[in-house]
Parts: structure tokens; C-alpha cells; sequence
């Protein structure tokens, strides 16, 4: 796939990959849930296809939004009025680790979380994975949804280090990228989930030039990385890593 340069193709880009992985999601529901809980809503790239895929549920979505998400509550009340949804998406700021430990059980029929488990360690995603498990209604699906942390090429390699190495971040994470997804499964299963699996969806977003610049500065990179690599992003680009679903189901 040619890489995307015009900045303004990378919005339309970036909702294409995201309702493929709600589709992606919405195969592995036997029925239609009615209430989700997504964690880490952030600008409602899943949010959004959420409540589109699935009309009937009501939607929790919770998010700390600081740091270069500081401004992406506002986004998402403007697109959840665009599409019709917001008196079904009830939109919460707060610590998401802390949220769902004060919540009551079997609350929710689905728990996702799009871009969040590269935000915590070890052993906080443990404690997430404990944390979904409680709020989860027997038979519910929880899944989550993260870039791999394994490159392809050397284009996603760069992406890789341009948001993780404290060189070139702003916000560098507290272990890795993202969790490597055996260690999910892992986590998913020690938690108490039954059915965990781990599946990988091809990415194929590449962008330079004037996309590549937006995407970098919404990651909060810091300018000397464009600097540094200039040549490289104006002529190859970078490419986004693949997707990864990790997903399991709480017994009956």
C-alpha cells in the first residue's frame, strides 16, 4: 500500500484500521452485548465504531486523558454528536486502574481497551486483567487491542523507537511499546479467563512527508527525531506495526 503523505488522509486512514478491528471484535460475541465498558477511550477510534456496530448497548468509556491525550475529551464529544451517539456513551475522566476496582460485579457483558496495555508494566496489567475478570459478567469477552511490539521492516521499526525510546518521546512507557502478546495471553489466563488467544491483523498504514509529521507530533515525538531521521521520513516513511487482539472469556 503506497504510504499516505497529505496530513488530511490520515484521520480517515487511522477510522478505516479501526472498524476493521471492531469487526474483527464483534465475530468473536455469540450475542450482541449490552453493556460495554472501553478503557482508554481516548479520541473514540473504537468508541465510535462501537456504538455504531453494536446500536442497542450502552457504552462506559473511561479515560485519565493527560499528558498528549490531554485534549482528546473534547474530540470525542464532538464525534460522538456527529454520529448520533452520545446520549448512549457515557464518558468518564479518571484513572482507569482505579475506576474498575470501585465498580460492582458483573456489570459489563464486554470490557476493551484500544492502545492501553502499552501504558502499564507487568504487573499493573496483571492487576487490569483482575480488575476486568470482576467487572465482567459470566460469559462476557474482554479484549484488547495493541500495535505488536515486533517489526516487520525497518519502517515500523522506527515507529517503534520514535515512541519509546526516551531520546525521541516526550512520554516514554514505563516497560515497552507494547506487551509482547504470549505475556498477554499469559496474564489473561492467570487472571481467571477461559478461551484466551492472541490474533494478529496486518496493518499496512504507512505515511511520510506531512502525515508523518502530524502522526509523530499527536505521539507526542520530540522534533529532533524528525531532525535526525528526515531523509528517511520524507522519502520511506514510517510504517504503523501490525495489530494485536488478545482476548478471552470470563467462565460461566
Amino acid at each position: 500500500m503506497p504510504a499516505i503523505s497529505r496530513p488530511e488522509r490520515l484521520e480517515d486512514a487511522w477510522r478505516r484500521q479501526h472498524e476493521r478491528l471492531v469487526r474483527r471484535i464483534a465475530n468473536l460475541c455469540p450475542i450482541a452485548p449490552e453493556t460495554i465498558l472501553e478503557v482508554g477511550c481516548g479520541r473514540g477510534q473504537i468508541t465510535i465504531p462501537l456504538a455504531e456496530r453494536f446500536p442497542g448497548a450502552k457504552i462506559t468509556a473511561v479515560d485519565r486523558y493527560r499528558g498528549p491525550y490531554s485534549e482528546d475529551r473534547d474530540q470525542l464529544a464532538a464525534r460522538l454528536a456527529r454520529a448520533g451517539a452520545a446520549c448512549r456513551v457515557r464518558v468518564i475522566r479518571a484513572d482507569a486502574l482505579e475506576w474498575i476496582y470501585h465498580r460492582k460485579l458483573s456489570q459489563f457483558d464486554m470490557v476493551l481497551s484500544s492502545e492501553f496495555l502499552p501504558e502499564l508494566d507487568a504487573e499493573q496489567m496483571t492487576g487490569f486483567f483482575e480488575g476486568c475478570l470482576r467487572v465482567l459478567r459470566p460469559g462476557g469477552l474482554t479484549a484488547h487491542l495493541f500495535l505488536s511490539p515486533k517489526a516487520r521492516n525497518a519502517r515500523q521499526r522506527l515507529v517503534i523507537d520514535a515512541d519509546s525510546d526516551p531520546r525521541w518521546t516526550r512520554y516514554p512507557p514505563r516497560q515497552w511499546f507494547s506487551p509482547p502478546p504470549l505475556q498477554a495471553v499469559q496474564n489473561l489466563t492467570a487472571a481467571g479467563f477461559v478461551a484466551t488467544r492472541a490474533q494478529r491483523q496486518l496493518g499496512g498504514l504507512a505515511v511520510r512527508a506531512g502525515a508523518a509529521r502530524r502522526l509523530l507530533k499527536q505521539w507526542g515525538v520530540r522534533p529532533v527525531f524528525e531532525k535526525v531521521y528526515e531523509g528517511r521520513i520524507q522519502k520511506d516513511g514510517l510504517e504503523l506495526p501490525d495489530w494485536i487482539i488478545v482476548h478471552g472469556t470470563r467462565p460461566n
